[in-house]
């Protein structure tokens, strides 16, 4: 449904149209590129706060911040950091300028599907970053895609929009931004209380969801009118074109207006050089100065350092984060409460309350700090709130004035043969200020202090001042018709020559008119005459290709004749059939060759494929291993849950046996030996829980001081009873247990272990061996140890210890799923075959349904009893 209009322009003339339903989507999908550009904006500043991001990429900005020394306001000085936030910036600024030609040339869709495109690379090569130079190189090539997307997007929206409703259609592109600032707050605060220090992996990936919105909808925007004058000159798929997004037929006047541009703009072949030239000083000048003095407010800071800081005045890490979203929700309204009426009250009028309220609060906030937040501790809380709400007030600000007028005034205010250029310079000092305040604005935080407030709120006054004076009001003003504003205000006037564009004369005037209809009746007359000579020679050429026709078939038919004759003679005959009796023969013997060949290549191509097939089946067990752990919420940095082998390997040590076992052993044997029930207590479960997210984060971390030793042993059970396999294996389960009766036997059958297994079995059971030694104090003797260590040493698939699922494993996102789940395997277990022999004798149900496995026990109190004898190839374990 359309809704039915005048679109009026100034001078008496009006443009027919209708706010189209065609109009409103096709804008909707081009302001996408606002969307990925505010996420950028919002994502930034919201991992930069997180501590785990910080660890990682920034360890020097971790420690300043939890050094208690350094001022409130230096904790997040690094050039290293700043530069993460500003490389974007210098790569849109180079982008931009390469923009203005592929939207001159190739017109406005093409730069848009470039910029999603890039934006859609970089948040790939974001969320899979390892080290900084790759999350670098991430944010170089989203820069890419915002300088394509920032230079063709308001380009589109102005030139697609209605005159009447430009304000409002335009606008539309910073109220994108906001919704991808705050869109990316929202998930910086949900991601940020991921377990495992991962959530900034999900806050950068998730650029690509915008990024594929905007690169799939490009590929369905349909070009603007004024492009496809300017590109193909073709005035009837223009007019066609305006007469769907307008949605009347009567679009001459419109037409008329864009073909006189064009014409102009196609004179000019070097539009950076024609920009420069006195009758377009006010466009240049706007050009530069509004982009400046859109940075120079300070709302990037906002935006780019919020969570920094809220953190700075006393907010923790959540609450900095959240607050970060309530400022994020006000400056969405705010855009949206400028879209409705930007084209009523104007943009002057706009520009003038904006920044009235933006000095205010700016002051304001600047004097709070000043009074009450030192170079140490925080603000009071009413304080900090204080500030929050004055934040949300210059936000808003910021949101119906400077935010997207903007971006609104610079596109609607270039002719169209230098409009591509002005909005390539427009974009490229809005990148050039962007790099200079994000790159500066932790020094002059550590250096102004609060002093950095009154430093945006002076530049504030500065460009109200400008605007008031030199800016003259656009709106409700065809975009082709903008040189008049230029031509009627005070200053500029000088500078715009009275007939800038009315020295043209118009496609509809009554000289062209009459040059056009002496052209045609002269050229029908002449297309007359050519189509009766055309007529005759057709004729004759048609004439002697049928006699040409009868003689070549003649000649064709002799000589078939001929031939035949020549294939009927006796020698002839026998002199073909020799021929076709050799040429048999070689054919033969070159199949046989062939075949023989082929088998030889077949046999090496077999044994090819066994090799292949053998490394593939190992490959896939390893990532069937994966999957099965990642189903389970297990993270890269995990110990919990991992295969025992993969934890030693990302160890880099050539000791095989897990960091966290060795330390809990060498705990308990400095301290904890004589603790009464050591192994056999379930410890304080809140303790445990604990340690485990300490080495899930950091495997190789040390106990803190004064843990239990009842603790400490019962983590080294839950990281046993952990592993996916038992260190026993399933595989040797059945000649484990019937060699517990001879030592001979059982040492043997242990070297059958992987390296790794048998090294840590080795260790563990020295370390029971030692408990064992005390167990006057300790009333632990080897059968009460090897009770309580079994279920977690050896098992089979159906006895795997669940209990211990509580300490490390991720609560299920399913409240309708509890702990006692049965275990589930992945499909490589699901292949391997079943054990033939289970001595089912051995166990026991007891009355809470847990059956006890003896023979188990008897192995591991064998191992415990005669460790020194078994082992005897192996390092024995000593402590000192």
């Amino acid at each position: 449904m359309a809704v039915g209009l005048a679109i009026s322009s100034v001078g008496g003339q009006y443009y027919n149209g209708r706010m189209t339903l065609f109009v409103i989507l096709s804008c909707m999908m081009a302001a996408m590129g606002g969307v990925i550009f505010g996420y950028d904006i919002g994502i930034s500043g919201g991992v930069t706060s997180m501590e785990s991001f910080l660890k990682k990429f920034f360890p020097e900005v971790y420690k300043m911040k939890e050094d208690t020394s350094i001022s409130n306001y230096c904790k997040f000085d690094s050039q290293l950091l700043t530069t993460f936030t500003s490389s974007l910036y210098v790569a849109g600024l180079v982008a931009s300028f390469f923009a203005s030609s592929v939207t001159r040339a190739f017109g406005r869709m093409p730069s848009i599907l470039a910029g999603g495109a890039a934006f859609l690379a970089g948040a790939a090569l974001g969320g899979a970053a390892f080290n900084v130079s790759m999350l670098i190189l991430g944010r170089v090539l989203l820069g890419i895609g915002v300088g394509f997307a920032n230079q063709a997007v308001p380009l589109y929206l102005s030139e697609m929009a209605p005159p009447k409703f430009r304000g409002a259609f335009n606008n539309g592109f910073q109220l994108s931004i906001g919704i991808g600032a705050l869109s990316a707050t929202l998930i910086n605060f949900g991601t940020e209380k991921i377990r495992g220090g991962w959530g900034w992996r999900i806050s950068l990936g998730m650029a690509a969801v915008p990024a594929s919105i905007l690169t799939l909808g490009a590929l369905f925007l349909p070009e603007t009118p004024n492009s496809l004058i300017q590109r193909d000159n073709d005035h009837q798929k223009a007019k066609l074109m305006l007469q769907r997004v307008r949605g009347t037929n009567d679009v001459q006047a419109e037409l008329d207006d864009l073909i006189k541009a064009s014409s102009i703009s196609k004179t000019i072949e070097y539009p950076f050089k024609k920009i420069v030239q006195r009758n377009y000083r006010p466009q240049l000048v706007m050009a530069i100065a509004i982009p400046f003095f859109q940075q120079v407010t300070g709302i990037n800071v906002i935006a780019f350092y919020a969570p920094i800081l809220f953190r700075t005045i006393g907010l923790g890490e959540s609450a900095s984060l959240l607050s970060a979203v309530m400022t994020g929700i006000v400056g969405t309204v705010s855009t949206f409460i400028s879209m409705l009426v930007v084209d009523k009250i104007g943009r002057r009028g706009l520009f003038m309350i904006g920044g009235f309220q933006m000095f205010i609060s700016q002051v304001l906030i600047g004097a709070i700090m000043a009074a009450q937040l030192g170079d140490h501790g925080g603000l009071d809380k009413g304080f900090a709130y204080l500030v929050l709400i004055l934040i949300c007030v210059y936000v808003a600000g910021f949101g119906w004035s400077w935010g997207p007028l903007g971006w609104l005034v610079p596109s609607e205010i270039f002719p169209l043969e230098i409009r591509s250029a002005g909005q390539s310079i427009t974009v490229a000092v809005s990148f050039i200020f962007t790099f200079i305040v994000a790159q500066t604005f932790l020094i002059m935080l550590c250096h102004f202090k609060a002093g950095i407030f009154f430093f945006f709120g002076g530049w504030v006054v500065v460009m109200t001042t400008f605007v008031y004076f030199l800016l003259p009001e656009t709106k409700n003003l065809p975009i082709e018709q903008m040189d008049r504003v230029w031509r009627e205000h005070w200053f500029w006037k000088k500078m715009v020559p009275e007939d800038s564009l009315d020295s043209m004369p118009s496609a509809t005037s009554p000289q062209w008119q009459e040059k056009a209809t002496g052209f045609f009746s002269s050229s029908g007359v002449k297309l007359k005459s050519a189509g009766q000579s055309a007529g005759t020679f057709v004729g004759e050429v048609a004439k002697d290709a049928k006699g040409n026709f009868s003689d070549v078939a003649g000649r064709v038919g002799l000589m078939v004749k001929s031939r035949w004759a020549l294939l009927q003679q006796p020698s002839t005959k026998q002199a073909v059939q020799e021929r076709l009796i050799s040429a048999a023969a070689t054919t033969g013997t070159l199949l046989r060759k062939g075949v023989e060949e082929t088998k030889d290549k077949v046999v090496v191509g077999k044994t090819k494929v066994e090799e292949v097939a053998k490394k593939t089946a190992q490959k896939s067990k390893t990532i069937l291993t994966d999957i099965e752990r990642w189903q389970k919420g297990v993270a890269s940095t995990d110990v919990f849950g991992v295969p025992i082998e993969v934890t030693v390997q990302r160890q880099q040590s050539s000791r095989p046996i897990p960091y966290i076992l060795v330390r809990c052993a060498d705990y308990l044997i400095l301290s904890g030996l004589n603790s009464p029930d050591l192994f056999k207590s379930e410890g304080d479960k809140k303790v445990i829980q604990q340690l485990v997210s300490i080495y899930n984060q950091d495997s190789n971390a040390s106990l803190p001081e004064g843990v239990n030793p009842v603790d400490v042993a019962a983590l080294a059970k839950c990281y046993l009873a952990s592993l996916p396999e038992p260190l026993t294996t399933f595989e040797l389960y059945n000649e484990i247990k019937g060699a517990r009766s001879s030592i001979h036997a059982m040492r043997n059958i242990l070297k059958k272990l992987p390296s790794v297994n048998y090294m840590t079995l080795e260790f563990i059971t020295a370390l029971l061996l030692r408990v064992s030694q005390k167990s006057l104090l300790n009333k632990m003797h080897a059968r009460s140890l090897a009770m309580e260590i079994a279920p977690v040493i050896i098992w089979q698939k159906e006895q795997k210890p669940e209990f211990y699922r509580q300490y490390w494993n991720q609560p299920s996102k399913d409240p309708s799923k509890n702990l006692d789940q049965p275990p589930s395997y992945s499909a490589w277990d699901m292949l391997a075959e079943e054990s033939e022999s289970i001595d089912a004798s051995s166990f026991i149900p007891l009355d809470d349904g847990m059956p006890v496995d003896f023979g188990a026990i008897e192995v591991v109190q064998c191992l415990i009893e005669h460790h020194n004898a078994i082992f005897t190839d192996a390092n024995v374990t000593i402590w000192r």
